[in-house]
């Protein structure tokens, strides 16, 4: 599920020649907009796909509220997000439901982090959030 903007439009495109060229091909991709927060229609879609896993594109509000919608839904699946989920408002929201997401994260959100409201959450593996430090590597062609 990813948001129907130009960061949900590029960050899947990218995810998905990946995924394809893994031989993981995305099965559906569903969109939702900013500031949507009922995501029934889009999940029962996904749902009917038995997907091995869900792939969440946007921003936290929003990714927070697909997660806990897909919970609700019993959809239990590896989840994997956006980097914009590292961030004290989709903890807020989404709470215990993040343990055991992936997603990935630069050494710079890594300082930041340090000084959030939920930082034991996302510095300790116990709640499923592992940080692991990568070198920067360019990417080309």
């Amino acid at each position: 599920m990813r948001a129907n903007n130009r960061y949900g439009r590029v960050g899947i495109l990218h995810f998905n020649k990946t995924a394809t060229r893994l031989g993981h091909p995305i099965v559906i991709e569903e969109r939702f907009k900013d500031g949507e927060t009922v995501f029934t229609e889009q999940l029962q879609r996904i749902k009917d796909t038995k997907p091995d896993a869900i792939v969440i594109w946007g921003n936290p509000k929003e990714s927070a509220l697909i997660l806990k919608a897909a919970r609700e839904m019993g959809l239990n699946q590896p989840v994997y997000c956006s980097d914009r989920v590292v961030n004290p408002e989709f903890l807020s929201i989404a709470g215990k439901l993040a343990d055991g997401i992936v997603t990935p994260v630069s050494i710079i959100l890594i300082q930041k982090i340090r000084n959030w409201q939920h930082s034991d959450r996302i510095t300790k593996s116990v709640s499923g959030w592992t940080l692991m430090s990568l070198p920067y590597m360019p990417m080309t062609g």
